[in-house]
């Protein structure tokens, strides 16, 4: 019973700093980061993953978390897009990636022709972007325009904080684990990459425990943002 009491505490006072600004933790205003306001904390609404394979070797797993409360088109088209469940065959299963800028960016999506220059949405060919509110941060997943306000199935993954996308691109998701993985897609590094690089597998992840699953997702990207650091989620938690 007091095992149990001790864990019901820890999570309440989780979900509690998850609420607090970075000053209520740290108990000090951080520095702005280039002059801006720190943007608040985005929620996880859906989780979607994606199994690397180079050549036929398995490369590991990432798992994104979807901000679908921000852009909820977006987030329902990249999660229906991993899952094939807007119909079989249709979707990122089986796809390579297209283009890897070590240090800076990771392109795919193109399931269409398969080298950059095509894509498809679930709404169509493609469909109009939502908003730009949300900021390129390191680990952010993107959508690549097919012209200005339209996009469809091509994304990016930032390797880095890339703050000339702001405004322009939709913003997503984040990487949530896995970051190692893309870490290690680097070597290869390359328009096409030098190695055939595909995402072996995708899906949506189940959350079992429904609403609390989805406010753990969300804590951790709080954590992200509370912790004043331009490391991805994933490696921030390690640290933990």
């Amino acid at each position: 019973y007091q095992r149990r009491v001790h864990g019901m505490k820890r999570v309440l006072l989780l979900l509690l700093v998850s609420c607090l600004p970075a000053e209520g933790v740290t108990g000090k205003k951080s520095a702005p980061d280039r002059g801006e306001k720190k943007p608040k904390t985005v929620a996880v609404t859906r989780m979607v993953f994606f199994d690397f394979s180079v050549g036929e070797t398995p490369a590991g797993r990432v798992e994104i978390g979807l901000h679908g409360w921000s852009v909820p088109n977006s987030a329902e088209n990249f999660a229906k897009l991993c899952s094939g469940s807007h119909f079989p065959g249709f979707g990122y299963e089986g796809s390579i990636v297209t283009n890897i800028t070590r240090g800076d960016s990771i392109q795919a999506g193109d399931f269409i022709n398969g080298d950059g220059t095509g894509g498809h949405s679930i709404f169509g060919k493609s469909f109009g972007a939502e908003n730009y509110k949300l900021k390129h941060r390191k680990g952010v997943v993107t959508m690549l325009e097919t012209r200005r306000g339209q996009v469809d199935s091509r994304f990016l993954i930032a390797m880095k904080a890339k703050r000339e996308l702001d405004g322009k691109y939709v913003v997503v998701g984040t990487v949530l684990t896995g970051f190692n993985v893309l870490e290690g897609l680097q070597e290869y590094a390359g328009a096409p990459p030098t190695k055939t690089i595909r995402i072996a597998r995708s899906g949506e992840r189940k959350k079992k425990g429904g609403v609390v699953s989805v406010l753990l997702a969300s804590l951790n990207h709080a954590l992200y943002n509370v912790a004043e650091t331009t490391e991805p989620t994933s490696q921030l938690l390690s640290k933990n």
